[in-house]
């Protein structure tokens, strides 16, 4: 029987529909197809996330560099601050003449990790200058590694790991030296009034040693100054004694050390590592399966720290306590490549699971 008329009318539409339909898949397909080849083309030459990326900027920033000669080692630093707009007139105060920029009165030093880690994975703490109209942050690359090295070589990895080197600069295996000359030193040179210290992993030591050696030099100050009034003694070379380092006493609101901030604090290397295998920690070493902790510890007493079994556990575990980003950053790999392994392995030891 043939199709009645409204039949016919309803095939017709819904063929019309069905070829829409497919027509509009098709176009769907051949856009995620386009898609899929432009994201492939383009991931061909993707290397790496940048910290810019992840971190991006809260502000214009500038930055100054520089260097400071320190016990034969040229020590180089970047102090980033907030680019002011062209309407913005700098507050001038007593706390900001005495330094270098009169538009800065609070200066965030940031101490890297390591030892022998230059300072560039802490970059993204840069936007911290975006905070306030009035501070800056300065890192600096610790002698012996990233771009604070010998000048005599180009780089740190060109230093690393020999004995000729650790004999010829044996005050880089000394934590005094980082605390007591090089960070004072630069302090000195950046003509700072009031300043914050902030610390990680290994910047956490020095920033510590650095307070307490300065908070004793101050009460020391003012004993010699308060004996000096005593005696109404007018000697020039007591008067320039207690003005020595002035701009590393703890000051509170009359200058000096502000604060400390201490980023993954380590005070007693002991119960550091202790803590890293305590089994009743969910989130540390001792979270790993049984056979693989085994294994660290075999390889340890054995110090096979150069074999493959080692070296590829090592990798696996960076990923989760080490860097969680990964792929590493940009700012993360340059830190590697920077690394001065004879300072680390030096102080810190060749094993990556414990301090020896």
């Amino acid at each position: 029987m043939p199709p009645s008329l409204s039949t016919t009318t309803t095939a017709a539409a819904f063929a019309a529909s069905t070829s829409s339909a497919l027509l509009y898949s098709y176009s769907l397909v051949l856009l995620l197809l386009l898609s899929i080849h432009s994201s492939s083309a383009s991931s061909k030459h993707w290397k790496q996330w940048s910290c810019d990326q992840l971190t991006p900027n809260l502000c214009e920033l500038q930055v100054e560099s520089g260097s400071v000669v320190i016990q034969s080692i040229p020590v180089h630093y970047w102090r980033y601050s907030r680019v002011k707009e062209s309407n913005e007139e700098p507050p001038v105060t007593a706390a900001t003449t005495a330094t270098n920029s009169s538009s800065i009165s609070h200066s965030i030093i940031a101490l890297h990790g390591g030892p022998g880690w230059p300072h560039s994975y802490l970059l993204p703490l840069k936007q911290l200058a975006c905070r306030g109209d009035t501070a800056e942050v300065i890192f600096y690359d610790q002698a012996g590694c990233g771009k604070s090295v010998p000048s005599t070589t180009t780089n740190a990895s060109t230093t690393t790991t020999t004995s000729s080197f650790q004999d010829q600069y044996r005050h880089l295996l000394d934590p005094a030296y980082y605390s007591e000359i090089e960070l004072p030193t630069l302090i000195d040179h950046w003509k700072l009034h009031r300043y914050h210290v902030l610390g990680h992993s290994w910047g956490t030591i020095l920033a510590q040693m650095f307070a307490l050696n300065y908070n004793i030099n101050q009460h020391s100050t003012k004993h010699t100054t308060a004996t000096k009034n005593n005696n109404n003694n007018d000697d020039d070379d007591n008067d320039k004694r207690g003005k020595l380092h002035s701009n590393q006493k703890v000051g509170g609101a009359g200058g000096g050390l502000q604060s400390l901030i201490l980023s993954g604090p380590i005070s007693n290397a002991k119960a550091y590592i202790s803590a890293q295998w305590d089994a009743h920690d969910t989130n540390n070493l001792a979270s790993l399966p049984p056979f693989i902790q085994y294994r660290i510890h075999a390889l340890e007493d054995a110090a096979a720290y150069d074999t493959p079994e080692y070296k590829a556990i090592e990798g696996v575990l960076s990923t989760f306590f080490t860097m969680r980003t990964n792929p590493v950053p940009d700012c993360f790999e340059e830190s590697v490549v920077g690394v001065n392994e004879g300072i680390y392995v030096g102080m810190q030891g060749a094993s990556e699971f414990t301090i020896r």
